[in-house]
């Protein structure tokens, strides 16, 4: 159900005659909120992307005028049509979450996270299931939810800028003690492969010189922001 608002997106050059945005109702108790960006002129995927790229900043930005971090997916639908058969098919492709922070590049996640994905996506979709031709491209649903850090319990992948310059480690931990293995990997440097759990797990409690330098017992795991 719509919220009764539908608009055109602000003039961007041709933009307001080939896409339209508008909002939908959620019941997701997490959900801040769901908007669709459909398609009204694109023939081709990637044009659909670069322009909903110029609305999916608005948006983002819009909401973290109140939210420091959410966390965001989205969904592609287009129709195909199968070689022999005039009935076209509604085929869905969605992304994987991502955290998006205040200081995030919000084009260069959009890049990450939603195009390349996409058409990845579509191009092995095309591929395993030949026959299939894009008829049109219907819309890209935004799902974008709050951010809840109760629940970030084991590993997450690093913002691509940051893993280019290799400056950190990021220890692919699958519980809840990420601050535990961050500060153990940089008190006890791993020579080779930091990235793994097993290369700290003998430092918990790890004496210096006779005396506990490292003491998680009085804890609580996940450990929250204060």
């Amino acid at each position: 159900m719509l919220r009764g608002r539908r608009w055109w997106v602000p003039a961007l050059g041709q933009l307001p005659q080939r896409l339209q945005y508008h909002e939908v109702e959620t019941a997701f108790q997490r959900r801040l909120r769901t908007g669709v960006i459909s398609n009204l002129r694109h023939l081709e995927l990637t044009d659909f992307l670069d322009k909903a790229e110029t609305v999916f900043v608005r948006e983002i930005r819009r909401v973290l005028q109140s939210e420091n971090t959410v966390r965001v997916y989205v969904l592609l639908k287009s129709d195909y049509v199968k070689a022999g058969d005039e009935d076209p098919d509604t085929k869905t492709f969605n992304t994987k979450s991502a955290d998006i922070f205040t200081s995030t590049d919000l084009r260069e996640w959009f890049d990450e996270h939603v195009r390349v994905p996409l058409l990845r996506d579509v191009e092995e979709f095309q591929e395993r299931d030949s026959g299939w031709t894009l008829l049109n491209v219907l819309n890209l649903t935004l799902h974008i939810n709050k951010y809840n850090p109760s629940r970030a319990s084991s590993y997450v992948h690093l913002p691509a800028k940051i893993l280019r310059r290799q400056c950190c480690i990021n220890v692919k931990n699958r519980d809840q003690k990420c601050f535990q293995w961050a500060v153990l990997s940089a008190l006890f440097p791993a020579a080779k492969h930091a990235q793994r759990v097993t290369k700290y797990e003998d430092k918990v409690s790890e004496p210096f010189d006779g005396v506990i330098v490292v003491n998680f017992d009085e804890l609580d795991f996940p450990v929250h922001p204060r």
